[in-house]
């Protein structure tokens, strides 16, 4: 899998953008052979707010683009206001860093 191959770069990039956890979702999860245009990825901060938090989220969306060579759409699990749709993702998506 793409994200397992760069996993301590993956881990670099989160640890500089105080990620606390990281998640795969989506395609890659569902079907690890197929390969996505499009990377679907879960974080949570550990206490980037206010203009840090605007910033750490692009850097980290940008650095991962970069490091991956894909599309990275990011989700802040924190964000979500919804339990069902937080349990949801959670239950398909597979830890990467935390």
């Amino acid at each position: 899998m793409l994200l397992f191959q760069n996993i301590h770069a993956i881990r670099n990039i989160c640890k500089d953008c105080l990620v606390s956890k990281l998640y795969a979702t989506g395609s890659i999860v569902n079907d690890p052979d197929l390969d996505p245009h499009e990377l679907e990825l879960v974080v949570e901060f550990n206490e980037a707010t206010g203009d840090s938090y605007f910033h750490y989220f692009y850097t980290l969306s940008n650095q991962l683009e970069e490091l991956l060579k894909k599309r990275v759409t990011l989700t802040d699990l924190n964000q979500l206001k919804n339990p069902l749709i937080k349990s949801r993702i959670l239950n398909n998506s597979e830890l990467l860093v935390g």
